[in-house]
C-alpha cells in the first residue's frame, strides 16, 4: 500500500495558515477544523513548514506565553517533513519514527497533494493486515474443504 491509496481514502482538505499570522490564529483553525497540525505556507502559498500541537507547546515553554501573538513562523517545523505518494506506507511510518514526527506533507515534486498523520498510516496498515489475515484464512479453508 502506497501513501497515495491513504490519501485517496481520506478528506482532501488542507488546513493552511500564512506565516506571518499570529499564532493563536493558527490554534484557532485546529480546533475549528479539529486536526492536529496546519500547514504553514510563505507569501506565494508554498509550504514553508508545519506547526503541530507538539511543535505549539514547545514554543510556549520556551519563549513563554507572548509568543501566542506572534508570528506562527516561530513554532513551525521548517522545513517540513515530506513524503512522496509512491512512498509505501511502510516507508512513511519508518520516516515519521526516525525524525519523530506526526504528520507529512505528500508532495509531488513542488505540488502539495496533502497530508498524512501517524494515525492515517497506522489505520492503513492495520487495515491492510486484516484484509492479509481474511484472505489466508478464506485460502487455508478452502484447502481444508477441499482435502476433506
Amino acid at each position: 500500500m502506497h501513501v497515495s491509496d491513504v490519501l485517496s481514502v481520506k478528506s482532501a482538505a488542507i488546513v493552511s495558515i500564512r506565516a506571518d499570522r499570529p499564532l493563536t490564529a493558527a490554534i484557532a483553525l485546529m480546533a475549528k477544523h479539529k486536526v492536529g497540525s496546519v500547514i504553514v505556507l510563505d507569501l506565494s502559498n508554498r509550504p514553508l513548514g508545519i506547526v503541530s500541537e507538539p511543535d505549539i507547546v514547545a514554543t510556549i515553554n520556551k519563549l513563554g506565553a507572548e509568543c501566542l501573538h506572534q508570528d506562527t513562523r516561530l513554532a513551525m517545523r521548517a522545513p517540513p517533513p515530506k513524503c512522496a505518494p509512491e512512498h509505501s506506507v511502510g516507508e512513511a511510518l519508518t520516516h515519521m519514527t526516525r525524525d519523530r514526527v506526526r504528520y507529512l506533507l505528500v508532495v509531488d515534486g513542488e505540488n502539495l497533494l496533502g497530508l498524512v498523520s501517524i494515525g492515517d498510516l497506522v489505520k492503513a496498515r492495520l487495515e491492510s493486515t486484516e484484509l492479509e489475515a481474511r484472505v489466508l484464512r478464506d485460502m487455508a479453508r478452502g484447502k481444508l474443504l477441499a482435502g476433506a
